[in-house]
């Protein structure tokens, strides 16, 4: 019934309009279960029949195949059935589903599903199999040749280096290096190829020269390229459900530590300081640094940190901390840089009660003006009607730095507006907040080796002391709302501090004809 169904509905004429075509009569887990069920049964006409309605084209809808519809486990049934029944016929339509994978750790995940397939069917079954490692083989030259593979993220790295396992050191050369140089402005990928072809090269899955020379001539690349800016827009990376309102969970944004890039980066640069490959590991740790004084404040805590701490974790033990150091010069510049943007100068209190003006010039917001400017003033009392009082209100709703609402009194009643330091409080406590939070992340720092590192800056950096670290180069920037505890802290700099004091005064205005 599901494969008549189906079948009959993707058979049927495109309709004029999108909103005139059916429903597909079974979602794609339905039939993909149909299919592994047909082996289960060892029904080589059930399977046929399955696998024929799961690929067919539907004249009204796109391929039941493409991404996000498909499972590993079904392509492994897929690959085992192919070698049982001797289905040769239907590899071009495997291949079909396989190509709508445009990412390429995506498609490999289906291509190995099916080579997992092939073997463990040969396998039982004593079957020889040449046929089918003829089409993997295909098929993966084909994904790696490719100008429509998507070949970006440390996934994607990590996967070619497992291909590279698998051939000679002349396809490496011949058909993965040409891939990872061509995709090298991707530093995700990139580092994660590098850190594991350096290790195949320790392990003895590569010839250890082999992998030497393929690092060095990808990371003399890498260089020109170098950014981790990408990660900013995938710093927030989950969603914690903190609590349930009437309607919906309450969601609250929750920065992670990207520990798996972090590892990656942090390997590339050991790696770079064993080869003594100085003048690359100079670059990168200074592109790093230069990127780090404007990308998103959040990429400290995600991958900045993650990586100081693990290059600091091993600074005793290597060359790292000489004087002069790249080493050394990368975090002093990447702690002052953290100080100077993320923790901040302390707020300083307003020195009197003057607030900024609205951008309305009418009669009513012209004698409100002349209140909020007033720095000697606190208490401003407005007896208007109803409909004025509405504009003046509407005037200040969503501003910080005083209240106002009507004292239902009297004839017309007033609005009363009254100035408050709430907006300093905020900006202070979203200070102290990210001043804890900082210390809190030295503290992680070995005591001696962080020392080494820092030398003189050291005590102005572990004193969290923007005003002593702060240069021409490093502007003081507002911090997006994520990372400030407040929602108003983010709006900049107070007025300085002075101790001069101002007496709390209340003005009335009255209602004039």
């Amino acid at each position: 019934m599901v494969i008549r169904h189906t079948k009959a509905w993707k058979s049927k004429p495109a309709p004029t309009a999108a909103w005139r075509a059916d429903l597909a009569p079974f979602p794609d887990n339905v039939l993909m279960r149909v299919v592994t069920l047909s082996l289960e049964l060892d029904e080589k006409s059930l399977f046929i029949g399955a696998y024929g309605a799961w690929t067919q084209k539907s004249s009204s809808t796109p391929s039941s195949t493409r991404p996000g519809y498909t499972s590993p486990e079904a392509f492994q049934s897929v690959g085992t059935a192919f070698v049982r029944y001797s289905v040769e016929s239907f590899l071009p339509t495997l291949s079909a589903q396989c190509s709508e994978n445009a990412k390429l750790a995506d498609r490999f995940k289906l291509i190995n599903a099916v080579e997992l397939g092939f073997e463990t069917e040969a396998q039982s079954s004593g079957k020889v199999y040449t046929f089918y490692k003829d089409w993997i083989n295909s098929e993966t030259d084909e994904a790696l040749a490719s100008p429509n593979v998507l070949i970006e993220t440390a996934e994607d790295g990590a996967l070619l280096t497992t291909l590279a396992e698998k051939v000679t050191s002349q396809d490496i050369f011949n058909k993965i290096l040409p891939v990872v140089k061509r995709n090298v402005h991707h530093t995700l990928m990139a580092t994660a190829f590098l850190t594991r072809i350096f290790d195949a090269g320790i392990t003895g899955k590569i010839e250890r020269n082999t992998t030497q020379t393929i690092f060095k001539d990808v990371i003399s690349d890498l260089t020109d390229h170098f950014s981790l800016r990408s990660l900013g827009d995938l710093a927030i990376s989950k969603k914690r459900v903190t609590g349930y309102g009437w309607a919906a969970p309450l969601v609250t944004q929750t920065i992670v530590p990207d520990h798996y890039n972090s590892v990656n980066i942090s390997t590339l640069i050991y790696n770079c300081g064993t080869l003594e490959l100085t003048t690359e590991l100079g670059q990168i740790l200074a592109k790093m640094a230069k990127e780090a004084e404007t990308a998103p404040i959040e990429l400290y805590e995600t991958i900045y940190m993650p990586i100081l701490k693990f290059l600091s974790a091993w600074s005793p033990k290597e060359n790292f901390t000489g004087h002069g150091s790249s080493f050394r010069q990368f975090s002093q510049s990447m702690l002052s840089t953290y100080i100077i943007r993320y923790v901040q100068m302390e707020p300083a209190k307003p020195a009197s009660w003057a607030r900024q003006r609205t951008s309305c010039g009418c009669n009513d917001c012209l004698s409100l003006n002349r209140f909020l400017i007033d720095g000697n003033q606190q208490i401003g009392r407005f007896p208007v009607g109803k409909a004025r009082r509405a504009h003046l209100h509407s005037q200040l709703n969503g501003r910080s730095g005083f209240t106002h609402e009507t004292e239902r009194r009297g004839n017309p009643q007033t609005l009363v507006v009254t100035k408050n330091m709430g907006a300093y409080e905020a900006f202070h406590k979203a200070w102290t907040e990210r001043r804890n939070v900082a210390r809190k992340h030295l503290k992680d720092f070995e005591e001696m080796s962080l020392k080494n590192l820092l030398a003189e800056k050291y005590v102005s950096i572990m004193a969290l002391s923007p005003s002593k670290l702060a240069s021409a180069s490093i502007q003081q920037q507002p911090l997006s709302s994520i990372v400030n505890s407040s929602e108003s802290s983010s709006r900049g700099a107070l007025p300085p501090i002075t101790k001069r004091k101002v007496s709390t005064k209340v003005i009335l205005i009255e209602e004039s004809d």
